[in-house]
């Protein structure tokens, strides 16, 4: 370590005798865990004390904060559970509404989507503007026909920024058989499950998928801590796996020379978002691949809040695009929240 000059007159800074003397200067790179409250001068000492029981005095408020933050969080969960579970009825179909937008049962002869026949979920894709391959296997319906809200989710996805980016032109027609998504918290209030749930389709068997995050302070108003990120494995039916492509390759194996196999190649798609990253980082071979991972798991987290925090709740918002132009204004307003910091 380098040591300070010493004046040619009077004492070298630092010392007892210096008037100008830092206090803490020789406890150095020390904490105050590693020298106690005795190497501080006696004045600066109680101090330092009197700071520190402030300090718990505040985190002993800001813990109460957090429980009563849960609590409320609890109490308006219960609240918002039967809204949305409004909100699926009328989008699948199996609620109607009156003239004057009022729940009413579903009517008579309608169906259930995913319950075959007028009124499922096929004649609500075929009538939506999906794909011509699904208008040419179900035929275009009369306005009457169509129950629910079709393609309220992938429009809502769609028009959510973090989402949308992982959703391919596959994947909505998938998607459109998508009736809810919901957010259920643990019960210790230590992570979420992101629950997607889908009518009968052609794709896949499941009749939800789930995400589900361990966050043990994830009410503390800290950065997040994962501990877990688990995804639903995927009942794909033979030939709709939308998270792989078939590639052809030339193998030079085999007495008939060269021979054609096709292999499974993986590919985007946004149900890779239920094959989530590993947390351990088992497999990194180099930093690299270790910040490749981290990345990847940042990435895959943002897609959950952003479900938690945007989408499901305020799906109307998304659905109709008043979200996108809100979502832009605080973008802005951050923006210049930043550029007004960086002028101080």
């Amino acid at each position: 370590p380098t040591m300070p000059p010493k004046s040619k007159k009077g004492p070298a800074p630092g010392s007892a005798a210096d008037p100008f003397a830092d206090p803490l200067e020789a406890l150095g790179t020390m904490t105050l865990e590693d020298a106690p409250f005795e190497a501080l001068p006696p004045s600066v000492g109680k101090r330092v004390k009197a700071l520190g029981e402030l300090h718990e005095a505040r985190e002993k408020l800001y813990a109460e904060y957090v429980e009563e933050k849960k609590a409320l969080e609890r109490k308006y969960d219960a609240l918002y559970a039967p809204l949305y579970a409004q909100r699926a009825e009328i989008v699948s179909g199996r609620v109607d509404v009156d003239e004057e937008g009022k729940p009413k049962e579903a009517a008579a002869g309608a169906g259930a989507p995913g319950e075959g026949g007028v009124g499922t979920v096929e004649t609500a894709v075929a009538h939506s503007g999906e794909s011509a391959a699904t208008k040419a296997r179900v035929g275009k319906p009369d306005v009457d026909e169509i129950v629910g809200v079709p393609n309220f989710w992938v429009r809502a996805m769609m028009n959510q920024e973090v989402v949308a980016q992982i959703v391919t032109e596959r994947d909505e027609e998938a998607l459109a058989y998508l009736q809810d998504v919901r957010c259920e918290d643990f019960n210790d209030q230590k992570g979420f499950r992101l629950v997607f749930h889908f009518a009968p389709n052609p794709f896949f068997t499941n009749s939800e998928l789930s995400k589900t995050y361990g966050i043990p302070n994830m009410f503390a108003g800290v950065e997040p801590e994962l501990s877990q990120a688990e995804g639903t494995d995927i009942h794909w039916k033979k030939g709709r796996n939308l998270t792989v492509v078939l590639v052809k390759q030339k193998q030079k194996r085999g007495r008939k020379g060269p021979r054609t196999v096709t292999k499974p190649m993986p590919c985007d798609s946004f149900f890779s978002f239920f094959n989530s990253p590993t947390l351990d980082g088992e497999g990194s071979d180099s930093d690299a691949d270790e910040e490749e991972l981290y990345n990847q798991i940042d990435a895959d987290f943002e897609i959950g809040m952003t479900f938690r925090e945007k989408i499901v709740p305020s799906a109307y918002a998304w659905f109709t695009g008043e979200a996108v132009d809100m979502d832009s204004e605080d973008e802005d307003e951050e923006e210049v929240d930043e550029e007004e910091g960086e002028r101080v």
